[in-house]
């Protein structure tokens, strides 16, 4: 709908508050992509289509939010990401 309507849909807390950070699937994830969970969970969004905005509190936490994303999370990676649910 959103698309359809020119609407751009905001990920507010695209690392759940800190929370995706200690997902054993994320971490695995990252892993796959060399990358670490934070820019996992930032990638994840934008190529949802979101402007993603990450919270952090550390001035090291906002350098790496800020990392460039130099990969592309596979058609498959993202159905899983889509199916993960908070526990």
């Amino acid at each position: 709908y959103c698309m359809k309507e020119n609407i751009i849909v905001e990920a507010y807390s695209p690392i759940a508050h800190g929370r995706a950070l200690n997902s054993s699937f994320i971490q695995q994830m990252s892993a796959k992509y060399h990358t670490n969970p934070a820019l996992l969970c930032i990638a994840y969004t934008l190529q949802l289509g979101c402007v993603s905005l990450p919270k952090a509190s550390k001035l090291e936490h906002m350098k790496a939010n800020i990392a460039p994303i130099d990969f592309v999370i596979s058609k498959q990676d993202m159905e899983l990401l889509k199916c993960q649910k908070e526990k």
